[in-house]
């Protein structure tokens, strides 16, 4: 017989929590969804967000406010449980016959941002890392759309180092490039443009957070 306490221990050991508040519920079968108050902050659309510019993109939210916090948080905690729950609407977007692209970081790997590679594993799609970094770039944080264009220009290259190119049936599949953040789209055109260029079909780019577009003055 479970003495109370160990009845207790155990039963708080396995108690799921919210990935983002850490409040614990007494559902067991709740798993990696948000808990009400963190769902009610963040305000995350039931489905995701779609734009056409400059390639079709889905979005789980507008990269401000709470969303913006959390995705801040993640780069830190690195929650796969956490980015889970926010790509719920994105899983259910993402075409069946998607293959996803990661965008690789432009920053050595210690500094590397780990949030592309993490989605494209809760997106839970085949991915393949069929691009690298062909030479570095600067921070955009203050580059203007065409700035951001030029920044980007022929900025990857085809992966040589795997052979998921070969194992893929481009016939019947197509790319879906994951980054976090999409803004002006400079960097998702850049890739999509070298995949292109070596025959692979691309169908569009998947991000946790759009920056929304500023009203005009």
């Amino acid at each position: 017989m479970w003495s109370p306490l160990v009845l207790g221990l155990k039963q708080l050991l396995v108690q799921p929590q919210c990935p983002l508040c850490g409040a614990l519920r007494d559902q067991p079968s709740w798993s990696h969804d948000l808990c009400p108050e963190c769902d009610s902050r963040l305000q995350l659309p039931e489905q995701a967000i779609t734009g056409g510019t400059p390639l079709p993109w889905l979005a789980s939210g507008s990269y401000s406010g709470q969303l913006r916090t959390a995705m801040l948080q993640l780069r830190r905690s690195c929650n796969q449980a956490l980015l889970s729950a926010l790509s719920s609407s994105l899983r259910k977007a993402i075409p069946a016959g998607a293959i996803l692209i990661p965008i690789p970081s432009w920053k050595p790997r210690h500094r590397a941002n780990p949030l592309p590679l993490m989605l494209a594993k809760a997106l839970e799609r085949p991915s393949a890392a069929l691009l690298e970094r062909s030479r570095a770039v600067v921070g955009q944080h203050h580059l203007k759309r065409e700035q951001r264009l030029q920044n980007q220009q022929q900025s990857f290259r085809l992966n040589t180092g795997t052979n998921a190119r070969q194992a893929i049936d481009w016939r019947r599949q197509e790319a879906w490039l994951v980054d976090d953040i999409i803004t002006t789209g400079a960097t998702v055109w850049a890739a999509a443009l070298e995949l292109q260029r070596e025959g692979i079909p691309v169908g569009g780019a998947a991000c946790l957070g759009h920056t929304p577009r500023k009203p005009p003055q």
